[in-house]
């Protein structure tokens, strides 16, 4: 399970650092900022996968922080 997670975090650094278009790069997920405790900004929320998407398949859920 660490294993897809940190694959699916560089995929997101990857996209970010190459600006790769997002209709290259589609996971089934809807994202929001997530925040700390202490309200700073600590990478995106999810807030909705798609049953069916590779981020369901991967193990992802709502409420998880993809952090960089």
């Amino acid at each position: 399970m660490k294993g897809i997670i940190k694959m699916l975090t560089v995929f997101v650094v990857i996209v970010i650092l190459f600006h790769i278009p997002a209709e290259a790069a589609w996971m089934g997920v809807a994202v929001e900022d997530g925040q700390s405790e202490e309200g700073k900004k600590a990478g995106i929320k999810i807030i909705a996968v798609d049953p069916d998407g590779p981020s369901a398949r991967a193990g992802l859920c709502i409420g998880d922080l993809i952090v960089l």
